[in-house]
């Protein structure tokens, strides 16, 4: 599986596509762009698990609705699982947000959604640093997907991705592309599942 020319992600990274509708209907009202606030605070770099943005929902109606959500604390660094001509499997790898905004050795996965077909794949960060992007193409299943990471202090400070590891999947659906917001890191996806990944919605989380 190839990735895309990473000069057509590294010119798409100055769109701009938050503020997606949610699919929980429980779930509060997704957060507006901030640019204030970003600076570390005395107590050092915390994830505001109470202050969440939602990315637009890509994909289909079929599934049903489930969650792949870090803990309080933790920041998304790997999105892993399986696929073919789509998306068959997501889960999350999800490290500690440290105080000096280094991203720390304690971590845990959540639990896996969707189906077994396809084969395996892993997409990493690079050490230090953690999902701030999330792309790929949608029809009515997630047929790619592809993320860029970057750290969390560069994030708030350049508001610019900084690695961008190979996307997987088919080459099927029509292309998106999602960012968190500047000072907000992915912590989590809404999903709808079945024995594929019928849709996919990004939630990200601010730092304080």
């Amino acid at each position: 599986m190839n990735s895309w020319p990473t000069v057509v992600i590294v010119g798409l990274s100055m769109l701009s596509a938050c503020g997606g509708e949610d699919l929980s209907q429980s779930q509060a009202d997704m957060a507006e762009p901030s640019t204030e606030n970003l600076a570390q605070t005395s107590n050092g770099l915390v994830v505001d698990g109470n202050d969440n943005q939602f990315m637009e929902y890509h994909g289909g109606s079929g599934g049903s609705f489930n969650t792949a959500y870090c803990d309080p604390g933790y920041v998304a660094v790997s999105i892993k699982g399986r696929a073919g001509q789509h998306i068959d499997r997501i889960v999350l790898t999800c490290h500690k947000l440290l105080p000096d905004g280094g991203i720390g050795s304690d971590w845990h996965t959540t639990a896996w959604q969707g189906g077994a077909g396809g084969a395996d794949f892993r997409m990493d960060c690079p050490l230090g640093q953690a999902i701030v992007q999330v792309y790929g193409a949608n029809g009515w299943y997630v047929d790619r997907l592809g993320i860029a990471c970057a750290t969390p202090m560069g994030w708030l400070n350049t508001f610019s991705a900084e690695s961008y590891p190979a996307a997987v999947g088919g080459t099927g659906g029509g292309f998106f592309f999602d960012r968190c917001n500047q000072g907000f890191m992915l912590t989590g996806l809404n999903l709808r599942t079945g024995e594929l990944v019928d849709g996919v919605q990004g939630r990200c989380s601010k730092l304080n």
